[in-house]
């Protein structure tokens, strides 16, 4: 008899895990007068620890494969600020090294204040990301990098990038079956938890293209989670780590965690989890280092958060202007 043919064993699954919070500014706006910014302030007194303003959700941050943050500002030595805008975000360059010694391994930069300080203020903050071994994305930066043989890929928008063209070629370009793309929008109305239309049309717009995920910020608060052929649009992910405001409208905010799972040479969408922050314990903010809500805090903002998720889903949606 012929020797019996044993089928070759499936591979084994690869899960990648994301970690993703909403604005950060490592800094101050120079417009509000402090010689020694609160956020300086608040370094100097924990001893310029770089990780101390994300300790609270380090563990977090630790347990997955990649953690990406909304950088919302510069950081920069230039002075000059541009002429547009009403608040000017900056921090040192050195600040650079709380986000890599926070286990933090992407930072996008497509939002309003990334060119606070014109164009050297770019070079500055992207130089100094990339020597502390941070990754840069958005408004045309594409952070590549590969986890356990899966690549992941982040992009950005905002602003003049922020079109049907421009969204469909950067992620059309990035997605291939078997990786991973992360899409993040500087979109919305700040100060609302209401998602307008036009970020609803980018959110699918962009899975449509290929994203994986949509990471949303720019009002900073929380917003809804919107599913969308199986993947996820997280409006507004908040603010997080955010020295520019003692005194923020809202104290509740999350870390998102998502898993993608490259299973037989395709990537698809494995469980999401929320984890409720505070971000910090009174006003004014002094300590800009969010914590991990406990107890009923936590279910009361899991459940109203489910509520703007099932709210949103009722809505009908716009009509699409591609």
């Amino acid at each position: 008899m012929p020797a019996s043919i044993v089928p070759p064993a499936k591979p084994t699954p690869i899960t990648i895990t994301l970690s993703a919070v909403g604005d950060c500014t490592l800094g101050a706006g120079i417009e509000n007068g402090f010689d020694l910014a609160p956020f300086d302030l608040m370094m100097i007194k924990h001893a310029n620890e770089p990780s101390y303003p994300f300790s609270g959700v380090l563990d977090l941050f630790r347990a997955d494969d990649i953690t990406i943050v909304n950088l919302e500002g510069t950081l920069t030595t230039a002075t000059e600020p541009i002429a547009a805008g009403k608040f000017h975000f900056r921090g040192k360059p050195e600040y650079a090294r709380i986000l890599k010694e926070s286990s933090v391994e992407v930072a996008n930069v497509a939002n309003n204040h990334a060119g606070d300080f014109g164009v050297p203020g770019q070079i500055d903050t992207r130089k100094a990301l990339l020597d502390a071994g941070v990754g840069v994305s958005g408004n045309g930066l594409i952070d590549r990098r590969i986890i356990r043989g899966v690549e992941v890929v982040n992009v950005g928008f905002t602003g003049v990038r922020m079109t049907p063209a421009h969204v469909k070629t950067d992620i059309g370009t990035a997605k291939k079956p078997n990786n991973v793309v992360i899409a993040s929008f500087h979109w919305g109305m700040e100060g609302t938890h209401e998602v307008i239309d036009i970020q609803r049309e980018f959110g699918r717009l962009a899975i449509d293209a290929g994203a994986d995920v949509v990471l949303g910020h720019h009002p900073h608060v929380v917003q809804a989670l919107e599913i969308y052929q199986g993947k996820h649009i997280v409006h507004s992910l908040g603010n997080f780590v955010f020295g520019a405001n003692t005194n923020p409208k809202k104290l509740e905010s999350m870390v998102y965690r998502a898993t993608f799972i490259l299973e037989e040479g395709r990537i698809k969408p494995g469980p999401h989890k929320v984890f409720p922050v505070r971000l910090c314990a009174q006003l004014p903010c002094t300590e800009f280092r969010p914590v991990l809500m406990e107890g009923q805090a936590k279910q009361d903002f899991l459940t109203w958060f489910a509520g703007e998720n099932e709210k949103l889903a009722k809505r009908p949606y716009p009509t699409v202007r591609r």
